[in-house]
């Protein structure tokens, strides 16, 4: 097991992953005032550096009560993937369009584009030229949002993406 040395991170929602120790973990906070470094609705990434401008990869939990909560994963998906084409300042181009898959061993849909940034659900930036693989799925009520510079190593950090349940 090429990862059985890499660091594993358990996010108290029920999730973990595994990272080389190489890469640091920074938890991502949605709401300004929360206290708690990790909450269930925030982020996490893990690259290089603090910023987008390496290869990096993100798991975002949405509340139950965000906006995009009450749409399908291919409505979310889709809403997304055309935004990142739409994106004014670095519009991306198409590699794969949404498409169900299976992500965990849940149903999801996922999307790949080739761009310079990229727009989630809380954030648009300026980052790693590259492709951007986003896989969106739900699991007990919450959606999540999973995306991730297509590297070998990032693309191995989300094999290691599993529910401790």
């Amino acid at each position: 097991d090429p990862t059985s040395n890499w660091q594993t991170f358990t996010h108290k929602s029920g999730y973990s992953i595994k990272y080389p120790k190489n890469l640091q973990l920074v938890a991502m906070k949605i709401v300004e005032d929360d206290p708690t470094p990790i909450n269930e609705y925030s982020d996490i990434k893990i690259g290089s550096s603090s910023g987008f401008d390496n290869p990096h990869f993100r798991v975002i939990k949405l509340s139950k009560d965000a906006s995009d909560s009450s749409l399908s994963n291919l409505q979310v998906a889709q809403k997304y993937y055309q935004a990142n084409i739409d994106m004014p300042n670095v519009p991306a181009t198409s590699i794969q369009k949404p498409t169900e898959v299976i992500f965990a061993g849940v149903e999801a849909v996922a999307y790949s584009l080739q761009n310079k940034g990229y727009k989630s659900i809380f954030d648009e930036y300026l980052g790693f030229t590259g492709i951007y693989k986003t896989v969106w799925f739900e699991r007990n009520g919450y959606k999540y949002m999973v995306y991730w510079t297509k590297t070998s190593e990032m693309d191995q950090i989300a094999s290691t993406f599993k529910f401790n349940d």
